[in-house]
């Protein structure tokens, strides 16, 4: 009995404990095996990878399915089974892009990326720079474009199993200056702070929901959690916030949007600033992450609650 029932907590906690090291081998497999295969082969066998997924990943369909609800209540039950496979294909496909060896040609993502003449010369002037970015469709190509336009970055990363962190920061990492380190509590923003004074953009992702976050409404019927790093860093070193929209276009290619920095709000409470702020980031994002929800591929791992009496307020 005990042996039918390990693959199960295997699937149902994939970031931690033996989960973690499955996830991390399995990974590590898929890597050695496609890595030199085209970006087309990847993506077939990866589309068939995530139906699998999608099949055995009771939680994280149940998660997706709870949350694409509240988000946009207005979906029929047919609407958000679609959308749920969306969401996890989506996920998988961005690790498809993740684990091969073939450079992205340069010029070629420069034509992808919009908006960004402000931020490079922010960057080329000596400027502090901070990047804040959602889980939503080609996160792959956000790094190509730091390639592409030869910039130096840090990304703090969340716990993750050390065999996927390895390979993540390898692949990331083998043609971009980018510098990463795991996340210790207590440490982030002081090696941010090091990391902007040494002349780096830091990225940081905005929307990995917990409940320690500040709670912000999504949509209509929909709460979560939203970190407060990137607000937090900013308001402490007094850098320039460009949030980024990476979407899938038309043509079904990356996308990626740099836009214009985020105005901080300072009273000269740091606690008060920092939950104004996230709001107001957040409020900035909330129609991006409404119109591509299919592709929020934080969905899995996150629990939206619904808007009640408790958390109706006006400055959620």
């Amino acid at each position: 009995m005990q042996v039918w029932r390990l693959p199960w907590r295997v699937i149902k906690r994939p970031t931690a404990g033996l989960g973690g090291l499955a996830l991390g081998a399995f990974a590590w497999v898929i890597y050695l095996v496609f890595r030199k295969s085209s970006a087309q082969t990847r993506r077939w066998w990866f589309q068939h990878i995530a139906r699998v997924i999608y099949l055995v990943w009771a939680g994280g369909r149940c998660n997706v399915r709870s949350n694409l609800a509240l988000i946009r209540p207005n979906l029929t039950k047919k609407q958000i089974d679609q959308g749920t496979q969306i969401n996890i294909r989506t996920l998988v496909l961005n690790w498809a892009e993740l684990l091969g060896d073939k450079r992205s040609d340069p010029k070629e993502v420069r034509k992808k990326v919009s908006g960004i003449e402000e931020l490079l010369a922010q960057y080329r002037a000596g400027g502090q720079i901070i990047v804040a970015f959602p889980h939503i469709g080609p996160i792959h190509g956000l790094m190509s474009a730091i390639a592409a336009f030869e910039l130096k970055v840090f990304v703090p990363v969340e716990a993750i199993p050390l065999p996927l962190y390895k390979l993540m920061a390898r692949q990331r990492s083998k043609y971009a200056d980018i510098q990463f380190a795991p996340v210790r509590k207590g440490q982030v923003l002081e090696g941010c702070l090091e990391k902007l004074a040494e002349g780096r953009i830091v990225i940081l992702a905005m929307d990995i929901l917990t409940e320690s976050g500040v709670p912000c409404r999504i949509g209509d019927k929909a709460v979560g959690c939203f970190p407060v790093g990137a607000v937090r860093l900013a308001l402490k070193s007094g850098a320039t916030l460009f949030p980024v929209f990476p979407s899938w276009g038309r043509d079904g290619k990356a996308r990626l949007l740099v836009g214009s920095p985020f105005e901080l709000v300072r009273s000269g409470d740091l606690e008060r600033d920092t939950v104004s702020n996230v709001r107001g980031l957040v409020r900035l994002y909330e129609p991006f992450l409404v119109e591509n929800c299919f592709d929020w591929w934080r969905l899995p791992w996150s629990k939206l609650e619904p808007v009640g009496e408790e958390n109706k307020t006006e400055d959620i």
